[in-house]
């Protein structure tokens, strides 16, 4: 049979009414206050203008130096060197497919400012878009996340990833709809197409991240909020083998800083990527309004960036946005809470640039702090700009720039940018059929309101550790002759130690919540010449344990965090110790071990054990010589208590003081005898 051509190919789903009528629906919606795609004489000042579109040429030049014409693959990281540096070297790093999706985007927008011609836009895409199909590795349509810049082979042992091939995706068909050329469009549809986005749910209901030779599946699904917000939408509307409607009803929370309210996600390229391409203004479905919420993420991380101005000098009015970047310790998912904030005083300029579209004068604002700052030290400043623009992060405190530019972060910057100018990637992509067959599959419908909670919401919030409000504990001296031996849980001793109470208010991580937040533990410290006596008081109605001791940390247990010489905490340093407690498969007895340095420590431990109707009671001596406390006046610590029950409903933890990436501890002082 010969094949239809592909231009009624990439447009057979337009004849559908449904498709039709919801177009018409979705024409002209904005949400009102927020920018709107309209010209740029109608919502962008000149000077902001002028200055964006430097901005964005710069950026544009990654894409043209970081590709490689042969094939179309792009650097996933490139050294941001001065002007008129030397040519990259494409061995420096491996490819991103990811990049890849937001290169083939990035293109037509140098076409429509006039920094790229058209027809070498044309033909780079054409290169890309052919080796994708004919040439590069994938399983079931799914690509490896890094390859070889020249081969196109699997890099650095990755995944096949679902989400670096959606962004992919999101960038080819985008392309195929601006470009309107026949070759481009007929790969772009051979290469969706051929994606089977249930084969990637390996018999569930929701997408695996990924999956490799070695390994097969990932555990983790994209059944939460998150990026994966643009994969759904192409799953949903694919040609072939797409996910049914009931793959929407991903898990949501809400979520809340202070006075704002939002899906929770900590960083916010989480937030920004789907958003890239999905003109999600003044749309809502059965769940929420996504900008709106992503607006009131934008403002909730900045002002936790401003909270956190005692701890870390990076931080300023101009100067926020926690994402995803390089920092000076390693890469890591910087982001502000609900659920573990992730800060150490690292900010990615395009943490703010993207945000752009949610927040535009605070997003203008910042990047003329990182332009045209007069409060930046020169060192820093000097060092923050390259041949690419920004670099991806700098962190005052350690005298920290990244000396490179990463195409996930230079990519969605220069494209927010420009929908926030004038709208063009959001036009584009929201009028392909499949786009707009998969937002009535998922139930988007007009709104005028923005309102996105009600009354019967159940908005969750989470503890926001910062350095600067670290808490200190003193814990009183006991009389010489106590020992466990003969403690009882109703000595009248205990009166004299303050009782720390970790529930709703200390919650460090929401993976699954239970209905009711009524889990309770109290927690009190004393100590003597020899022992540290820490005695828990836990309510909780389902205690379960299922896995061996040296796992029991996925059980319901309470950890005991230590350093007993300086307020950090690392798993693996000298002064680390990690006691974690939890009751056996019957309830009835309770196992105690130290994590860090094991079995000889473990042995040192001694405890005592009350098994209650809704919980239990517990006291535990920690000798003082075995965990290096012999002479100490003070040490950190930290409670932290894990909830989750049978059914697999419950997966909650607790925290009394815990930041990350770096673990700071809270204080302990030890009074001394009178």
């Amino acid at each position: 049979m010969r094949q239809r051509p592909c231009s009624v190919r990439f447009y057979k789903f337009a004849v559908s009414g449904l498709i039709v009528i919801f177009l018409v629906n979705l024409v002209g919606l904005v949400a009102p206050g927020y920018c709107k795609s309209a010209a740029v004489s109608e919502k962008v000042p000149l000077a902001d203008d002028a200055f964006l579109d430097e901005v964005q040429r710069q950026t544009f030049q990654y894409f043209v130096e970081c590709s490689n014409p042969a094939n179309g693959l792009v650097m996933d990281k490139a050294l941001n060197l001065p002007t008129g540096s030397e040519a990259i070297d494409f061995s420096y790093s491996a490819a991103t497919i990811a990049g890849v999706g937001f290169a083939l985007s990035v293109y037509p927008v140098g076409v429509e400012r006039g920094w790229m011609k058209r027809e070498k836009a044309l033909d780079l895409t054409r290169t890309t878009l052919r080796f994708f199909a004919e040439k590069m590795e994938h399983k079931h349509g799914f690509f490896y996340h890094f390859v070889d810049m020249n081969t196109g082979a699997r890099a650095m042992n990755c995944e096949i990833s679902s989400i670096d091939t959606a962004l992919f995706l999101a960038g080819a068909l985008f392309a195929a709809q601006y470009y309107k050329d026949s070759e481009i469009q007929e790969r772009a549809q051979f290469l969706y197409e051929r994606v089977d986005w249930v084969w990637m749910c390996n018999g569930g209901r929701f997408p695996s991240m990924g999956w490799t030779p070695e390994n097969g599946f990932i555990k983790a699904t994209w059944d939460h909020y998150s990026e994966g917000l643009l994969l759904y939408i192409l799953a949903l509307g694919a040609p072939k083998h797409p996910l049914p409607a009931d793959a929407w009803d991903f898990r949501r929370l809400w979520g809340r800083y202070k006075e704002y309210v939002y899906l929770i996600n900590q960083p916010l390229f989480t937030h920004q990527f789907p958003q890239v391409w999905l003109d999600l203004r003044g749309k809502r479905d059965a769940y929420a309004n996504y900008f709106t919420s992503s607006v009131q993420a934008t403002l909730a991380n900045r002002q936790f960036c401003l909270d956190l101005r005692q701890s870390y000098q990076t931080f300023s009015e101009n100067c926020w946005g926690l994402t995803a970047c390089i920092g000076p310790d390693n890469y890591h998912a910087y982001g502000a809470p609900p659920n573990p904030a992730v800060v150490d005083g690292t900010v990615a300029p395009a943490g703010a640039a993207c945000s752009i579209v949610f927040a535009p004068q605070l997003a203008i604002a910042a990047l003329r702090e990182y332009y045209d700052s007069r409060t930046l030290p020169e060192s820093i400043k000097k060092r923050l700009h390259g041949r690419f623009g920004l670099s991806d992060s700098f962190n005052l405190d350690r005298d920290f720039v990244a000396s490179e530019a990463f195409a996930i972060n230079q990519g969605p910057m220069l494209l927010m940018i420009e929908n926030y100018r004038s709208g063009m990637v959001w036009k584009h992509f929201m009028q392909l059929p499949p786009v707009l067959q998969a937002m009535q599959k998922a139930g988007f419908k007009p709104d005028t309101t923005d309102a996105n909670t009600t009354d019967e919401t159940t908005i969750y919030e989470t503890a926001a550790y910062m350095p600067h409000l670290r808490p200190v504990y003193a814990t009183p001296f006991l009389p010489h002759d106590y020992s466990l031996a003969s403690a009882s849980f109703a000595d009248p001793v205990w009166d004299t130690a303050a009782k720390m109470v970790i529930d709703r208010n200390l919650i460090q991580t929401i993976i699954k919540p239970p209905t009711s937040l009524d889990y309770q533990l109290h927690w009190q410290m004393l100590h003597n010449s020899e022992s540290i006596f820490v005695r828990f008081d836990l309510h909780d109605s389902e205690l379960h344990a299922e896995n061996a001791d040296e796992r029991m940390y996925h059980d319901d247990c309470i950890e005991v965090y230590l350093n007993s010489r300086d307020e950090k905490f690392s798993w693996n340093g000298e002064h680390d110790y990690q006691i974690i407690l939890s009751p056996d498969a019957s309830g009835k007895n309770l196992r105690v071990r130290e994590f860090v340095k094991g079995a000889s420590l473990t042995s040192q431990l001694r405890w005592k054990f009350q098994r209650l109707p809704d919980g239990y009671r517990a006291i535990i001596a920690i000798p003082k010589k075995a965990f290096g406390l012999a002479d100490a006046s003070s040490f950190a610590a930290s409670i932290a208590a894990h909830d989750i029950n049978a059914s697999g409903t419950i997966d909650m933890k607790y925290s009394w003081f815990f930041t990350q990436p770096e673990i700071t501890l809270a204080e302990i002082k030890l009074l001394q005898d009178d």
